[in-house]
């Protein structure tokens, strides 16, 4: 009877140590998951502004709501663009001293400068896109997508 018991606890204690690997085993690919999902999902983000930008419009309010989008010159165009492996270009000059970004959520951007970062707020669909600057007052660019 007392070697029955024994190996009746050792299948017990065996059947612990291997429910215990599989836990073990099943978190790893559960984090190893995880992390591979989030590293496509915010490639992809970063996939959507990549392209060329044609400035349309441009806001300014004063600090009374009075602002309204005023349309670009087209005499002299303004451009953005975003290269897919993280650089920025603007033309006909940078007016954010940047020459590189990242995208850091589904609604900022980090224009990298040469001694800093400017975070940059904005809204995009597949044709249009708005940047908010850090403004005291509001401000906006409103940009078309170039093909």
């Amino acid at each position: 009877m007392d070697k029955q018991m024994q190996v009746q606890r050792f299948s017990l204690f065996k059947g612990q140590i291997q429910n215990d690997a599989m836990r073990k085993v099943c978190l790893l690919f559960a984090i190893i998951f995880s992390i591979i999902s989030c590293q496509k999902s915010s490639q992809a983000k970063h996939s959507n502004l990549v392209g060329k930008w044609k400035l349309t419009e441009s806001y300014m309010d004063p600090g009374d709501g009075s602002g309204v989008w005023q349309a670009a010159d087209p005499a002299h165009p303004g451009y953005i663009e975003f290269k897919s492996d993280g650089t920025l270009i603007t033309t006909p000059y940078n007016i954010y001293a940047a020459t590189r970004y990242k995208t850091t959520s589904d609604s900022t951007v980090l224009f990298i400068r040469e001694t800093d970062t400017l975070p940059m707020r904005y809204n995009f669909s597949k044709t249009l896109l708005v940047l908010y600057p850090p403004c005291d007052e509001g401000c906006g660019q409103k940009y078309i997508a170039v093909h």
